[in-house]
C-alpha cells in the first residue's frame, strides 16, 4: 500500500518557507497544488491496474518535487 505524504514533513527544516511561499508566490503555490494532485492520482492507482500511467505520474511527481525543493532553497 502506497502512502501519501506531505512535502513539509519530508523537508521539516523548510516548513516555514513552505508556508510563506504557498501564500506569497503564485507559481510555487500552483506547482505545489499540482504536486498534490498528481500524488492523489497515484494513490488512486494503488492497485497496479495502470502501470504506465502510474510510472508517468510518479515521474511527474518527482519532477515537481525537485522543482519545489529548488525553489524552497532559492527564494
Amino acid at each position: 500500500l502506497m502512502m501519501s505524504y506531505s512535502l513539509a514533513e519530508e523537508f521539516p527544516d523548510l516548513s516555514d518557507r513552505f508556508t510563506r511561499l504557498s501564500h506569497a508566490d503564485p507559481e510555487f503555490a500552483a506547482q505545489l497544488a499540482s504536486f498534490y494532485a498528481v500524488d492523489a492520482q497515484i494513490m488512486t492507482l494503488n492497485g497496479g491496474d495502470a502501470p504506465t500511467v502510474l510510472t508517468d505520474l510518479t515521474t511527474q511527481r518527482l519532477r515537481l518535487k525537485e522543482s519545489l525543493y529548488r525553489q524552497l532553497l532559492n527564494k
